[in-house]
């Protein structure tokens, strides 16, 4: 298996919950104004946010307080969010699946465990040289600041021969 591909399952598959709790939350909102369910003040609270464009609690953080998804200050900027990060994931295993090609960069705040990523991109690293004797913890991350502005000028641009380009970070 390729450890940057079994990235990508996991978080096609972190996705896949952030996706099921925040249908399950919406459908119960919408059974509780049809009055198909009793009204509960989890209810009430995930009602008031959507009202007042705040991202309930409850699609951010478990109930024993572990991040499911990403922080954002309205409802909007975590919707485009979300977008963002499906347009990514369903681009990168379209890509994977239909011609092996892997995306040209990467939105690296847009993945659920980013450390996960580097460390898939330094076991491929690893694998490579492996007939050189390399071991993963001999393996460093090294970071070159690119001449690209945005993501989309890669598009003419190779692909480096180890490594990976990442976009997405500010300083």
């Amino acid at each position: 298996s390729v450890p940057l591909n079994l990235f990508l399952l996991q978080e096609v598959q972190r996705f896949q919950l952030v996706l099921e709790k925040v249908r399950s939350e919406l459908k119960l909102v919408a059974q509780a104004i049809r009055g198909e369910v009793v009204i509960t003040s989890a209810i009430v609270e995930a009602m008031d946010n959507v009202f007042e464009a705040r991202v309930p609690r409850a699609w951010v953080v478990s109930p024993s307080g572990d991040e499911i998804s990403w922080f954002a200050p309205t409802i909007g900027l975590w919707v485009k969010g979300l977008a963002d990060r499906d347009h990514q994931l369903r681009t990168w295993l379209a890509n994977l699946v239909a011609n092996n090609i892997r995306p040209k960069s990467n939105w690296f705040p847009g993945f659920f465990n980013p450390s996960g990523f580097l460390t898939a991109v330094q076991q491929e690293i690893t694998r490579l040289h492996a007939d050189d004797g390399w071991a993963l913890d001999g393996v460093s991350i090294h970071v070159e600041v690119a001449d690209f502005d945005r993501a989309e000028q890669l598009k003419s641009a190779a692909l480096p021969t180890e490594g990976v380009y990442i976009h997405g970070l500010y300083l």
